[in-house]
């Protein structure tokens, strides 16, 4: 995944499989569609036969995180999915 300052440390998909967190080694959490690609991206840049296209970067969480994240967990709502 493109956007995390260092090693990505936990990965989950939400219950639905529509989503993925990441938790990084530089006290993020980041919410990416997994199926969708960047268009930020240069078209050179976003996937080539190796390699498949890098996942769109949604959401980053950043407050309030003093260390690396190495765990995250999601919850099902009826109106909203959450990030804990």
């Amino acid at each position: 995944l493109i956007g995390h300052d260092g090693p990505v440390e936990t990965v989950i998909f939400t219950p639905d499989g529509k989503y993925c967190l990441t938790g990084g080694h530089d006290r993020t959490v980041r919410l990416w569609n997994p199926f969708r690609y960047d268009p930020a991206l240069p078209m050179s840049q976003a996937h080539s036969a190796e390699r498949p296209p890098p996942a769109m970067p949604i959401q980053t969480y950043t407050s309030g995180y003093t260390h690396a994240i190495t765990s995250v967990t999601t919850t099902e709502s009826r109106t909203a999915g959450q990030v804990i």
